[in-house]
């Protein structure tokens, strides 16, 4: 079988290839991994900068006003221990943002980084 991040001309048919196998330049091997190297945090304002990054190239995601660092803070500190954030060694590559209204519960943001889909990051107990 060929190793994560192999030069695809090499590979030849019945070598044990899978797409998740191809590292991008500038990506960590993500695909090489295993599942207990995914982190989970509670989310801080510390985590801001990484979050919102991870927020802005999420296809399907809107951002508005309240997705600022100040009112995103505000938000943490009145729902504490409600958002996510998962890491790969040391990068974050998944956050939700969750909260209530002291009576309903709200999912308000979702998101895992392209290239670590489809391995239950966001799916795991926090």
């Amino acid at each position: 079988m060929p190793k994560v991040g192999t030069d695809l001309t090499t590979v030849r048919p019945g070598d044990g290839f899978h797409p998740s196998m191809i590292r991008r330049r500038g990506q960590r091997n993500v695909a090489a991994m295993n599942d207990s190297d995914v982190q989970y945090a509670p989310m801080t304002v510390a985590d801001y900068e990484a979050v919102s990054a991870l927020w802005r190239v999420t296809p399907g995601l809107g951002l508005g006003a309240s997705d600022a660092r100040e009112p995103i803070g505000r938000y943490l500190e009145r729902n504490p221990g409600s958002s996510f954030v998962a890491r790969i060694a040391g990068e974050v590559v998944g956050a939700v943002l969750c909260g209530h209204d002291g009576r309903r519960g709200y999912l308000h943001h979702l998101a895992v980084a392209v290239r670590c889909r489809g391995r239950g990051v966001g799916r795991q107990p926090a």
